[in-house]
């Protein structure tokens, strides 16, 4: 059901119309089938060539014989009825990178038919003679030329047919789209039709100028609508037995586009002169008021050129002047300017798509990516291709003069669309600007989707009173520092920063959505690789790109070379840019890298030490939204405003601007943890296990003795070297080789004194040491344990059962006797 709003959209847009209910009835006959077809009978049913429906105006489509027409949707067992719909709010979408308006809407896979006005199919059912049949863009501009002429009788034989488009003439069948469309081909026929009308806007022969725009595409494209119209009918005009005798092109006259574009808006605003319209138009190319003509009898494409003023840039220039006036315009790829006497040739358009880099010839190739937004890349090419996909005064001007030479590669991220730059020091900026215009507007979808990632006590909302964002963060709080981030990256982005890093075992937790979320903001300046990607021996596709993403943990960040590659790449100034067939060479780093792993526990190694990964654990969304990525893009520009205006609120302390603690979280804890090398985990376990089990406030042990603990078969198989230990302690750790001294080192608990603390067995021994520190080795919760009373189960207080030893066997006689002669020595026995 329709809002009240649309209701009155409805209501409204019929009423300026001028259409009562009984213009917008429709009587058609009824028909009953017979063999091989329908016959009509006397019946008659009534039918409305409009309607409201929930968005706008639906506009009802007919067949000649007045049934509706019809299609079948997808995998429908039946078919429904066509119609397009005037929409009352007008609706935005992207195209190509660029937001355009949508005025009609039509279901998805429908056909493309003309419209029928009840006049039409009146003369039709009763087989009635149209001397006249004018095509007219749009359907609501039809039905108004209907009811006007359908008041002057000395209009009765001329009748309307709407079209959806320039070139919604064409057949329906695929296999017969140069011909006519059979709807209409049926009624030349059956109407004998003897002149028939293509007419257009007003628009048609206006043109808006734009410095890098080829002004002469939009025209060329009416010429090829106006061209493939005549070449559609070429059958019928050649056939004898076909009324059909002249075709002809008309559109309004281009002064009164700025009042009236279309013939219906003409009929309304001067409805005293509407006879006086209709006349003009049935002047067909001798219309002098209101209306340009031609005839396309001949056939000639050359007719069609020279209206539209395509046959060289004189005539464009002449035909258009009061548009382009004096500036510099582009006509057929090549650039020209008014001197005042003549058209100098300025350059060609197709050169800006071509560069000399140095000593080698690239080209700028412009192509849509998945989200439709077109990004730009640099292909190898050639002097020798230029010169031959252009005739030779072109191309040798393009190569001599036109086409812009770089002294090399150059990148420099700038989101100020002002400030941007494309050559950097006669350098080529790989960088590309910033593709969204900052709107102010609501991000509130754009925040809950970060809120989610990062989770945190920080907060953002909206403040209805005040008309803006209000925000309320907190030091070292994970959305504060990520919304930190995303402002530096913008306000700041040759400013190095940390690494985020999500991880999640679970689907759906948004962690590819950010990574191509981030790619969208900074359209053609950002890349998702995989394990392959990344490994190529050329690196252009990523290493001038400020957003790199590294996406579900496919690289093999186990190797320590590529754990080095990636820390490199957090801190690195310069990188070597590797294109294929251009020899290597360095230029400014300003990447930012954001890795996406579903190994939530065991994402790479990670030291203790290392101040570059913000690791964040994602929790699963409750709530899925399958629109999520069209809202986000949506909300683009107003985000864009949104950076433009936040205060960061982290103050730069650091080379990676944060403090290293202020992004340290408990899931990076937790991997450094779970991916310390053996060496590492056996040392630390040793000593943390040395500590907490018998608290002593120091331990002082040798290289050696340290070794031989660690080396125990009956608690590790493994075999630590004595170079490696001494590297990782002296080199990793920082401790040093004390002198020579007292070592005492606790090897197990005898029994418990009268306060109950444990009696502590030693091993002592006199040699150069280590000296281990409790508040060095254990961390905070184990510093408490260690801090604590002592915790001892009562169990473990009773001393063990002694077992009786079994009688000693009795000494055989040759024992006896060695006993025997030491005792009468005086002298201890050696046994």
């Amino acid at each position: 059901m329709p809002t009240q709003e649309v209701e009155n959209y409805f209501n409204e847009r019929l009423r300026k119309l001028g259409v009562t209910d009984d213009v917008n009835t429709i009587t058609t006959p009824v028909y009953k089938s017979i063999e091989g077809g329908y016959e009509k009978t006397a019946e008659t049913k009534q039918k409305k060539a409009f309607e409201s429906n929930e968005k706008g105006i639906q506009i009802n489509y007919y067949l000649p014989n007045g049934n509706n027409i019809t299609w079948k949707k997808g995998n429908n067992k039946w078919p429904q009825n066509f119609h397009r719909t005037r929409l009352a709010k007008e609706e935005t979408y992207e195209k190509e990178g660029k937001t355009l308006t949508k005025k009609y809407h039509q279901d998805k896979g429908s056909p493309l038919v003309p419209y029928l006005t009840p006049g039409v199919i009146h003369k039709y059912v009763n087989q009635e003679q149209i001397e006249t049949l004018v095509l007219i863009e749009g359907e609501i501009k039809a039905f108004k030329s209907y009811m006007v002429k359908s008041a002057d009788e000395q209009m009765k034989a001329v009748e309307f047919i709407g079209l959806p488009g320039i070139h919604g003439f064409y057949a329906g069948d695929y296999n017969h789209k140069k011909e006519i469309n059979e709807i209409i081909q049926q009624i030349i026929l059956e109407c004998r039709v003897r002149n028939i009308v293509m007419l257009l806007d007003a628009d048609t022969l206006t043109l808006k100028w734009k410095e890098d725009k080829d002004l002469s595409v939009r025209t060329a494209s009416f010429a090829t609508a106006v061209k493939n119209f005549r070449n559609s009918l070429h059958l019928l005009l050649e056939d004898q037995s076909v009324d059909l005798s002249n075709v002809y092109f008309m559109h309004l006259k281009a002064k009164f586009n700025d009042e009236a574009k279309g013939i219906d808006d003409l009929l309304m605003q001067i409805p005293a002169k509407q006879k006086e319209i209709m006349d003009d138009l049935m002047s067909f190319h001798f219309a002098k008021t209101y209306f340009d003509g031609i005839i396309l009898n001949d056939g000639q494409a050359s007719t069609v050129d020279k209206h539209f003023g395509l046959l060289n840039k004189e005539t464009f220039y002449t035909l258009y002047k009061e548009y382009i006036g004096s500036r510099p315009f582009i006509f057929k790829k090549i650039k020209y300017e008014w001197t005042g006497e003549e058209l100098k040739y300025v350059k060609s358009a197709e050169s800006d798509r071509f560069a000399r880099i140095g000593i080698n010839w690239v080209k700028r190739v412009v192509l849509p990516n998945h989200r439709g937004i077109p990004e730009e890349r640099i292909e190898k090419w050639s002097v020798t291709e230029i010169k031959r996909d252009y005739p030779k005064y072109i191309a040798e001007q393009m190569v001599n003069r036109d086409i812009p030479r770089y002294d090399g590669f150059f990148s420099l991220p700038c989101w100020d669309q002002k400030e941007y730059k494309r050559t950097v020091y006669g350098c080529y900026n790989l960088m590309e600007p910033l593709h969204w215009d900052p709107k102010p507007g609501r991000v509130d979808v754009t925040l809950g989707f970060i809120k989610h990632l990062f989770q945190g006590e920080g907060k953002i909302w909206y403040d209805e009173q005040n008309k803006c964002y209000q925000e309320e963060a907190y030091k070292g709080d994970q959305f504060t520092v990520a919304m930190d981030y995303l402002t530096i990256l913008h306000q700041h982005p040759t400013q190095k920063t940390f690494v985020p890093c999500l991880v999640s075992r679970e689907q759906g937790t948004g962690k590819s959505t950010f990574l191509e979320w981030l790619c969208m903001v900074y359209t053609g300046n950002g890349t998702v690789l995989n394990n392959e990607q990344f490994k190529k021996n050329f690196n252009a596709h990523w290493a001038s790109k400020f957003i790199i993403g590294l996406d579900e943990g496919f690289l093999d960040v186990d190797k320590k070379s590529e754990r080095e590659r990636l820390k490199q790449m957090v801190t690195a100034k310069e990188i070597f840019l590797e294109l294929k067939g251009i020899d290597v060479k360095p230029i400014p780093y300003f990447g930012h890298l954001i890795i996406c792993s579903n190994d939530a526990d065991n994402l790479m190694k990670m030291e203790e030490e290392d101040t570059r990964w913000f690791v964040v654990k994602v929790k699963k969304s409750e709530v899925k939204d399958p629109n999520l990525d069209d809202k986000l893009k949506a909300e683009m520009p107003a985000w864009i405003d949104f950076l433009n205006k936040r205060k960061i609120f982290h103050k730069k302390v650091d080379r990676l601007w944060f403090d290293p603690k202020d992004f340290e979280t408990e899931q990076q804890r937790k991997i450094a943890q779970t991916t310390k090398a053996r060496l590492d985990a056996v040392v630390e376990n040793f000593i943390k296990d040395i500590f907490l089990t018998y608290k002593i406030e120091e331990l002082r042990i040798s290289r050696r003795t340290l070794l031989k603990k660690l080396n125990n078969p009956d608690t590790s198989k493994y075999r630590i070297d004595e170079k490696d230990l001494k590297y990782w302690l002296e080199e990793r750790k920082g401790m040093k080789y004390r002198p020579t001294a007292r070592c005492k080192i606790p090897i197990t608990i005898t029994g418990y004194n009268d306060i109950n603390e444990p009696i502590i067995a030693y091993e002592e021994e006199t040699q150069r040491h280590y000296s281990f520190l409790p508040e060095v080795w254990l961390d905070e919760e184990e510093y408490r344990e260690y801090k604590g009373r002592w915790q001892i189960d009562e169990d473990s207080k009773e001393p063990p059962q002694t077992g009786k030893f079994e009688e000693a066997e009795k000494l055989d006689n040759k024992q006896y006797q060695q006993e025997k002669i030491w005792t009468e020595k005086n002298d201890t026995a050696p046994f």
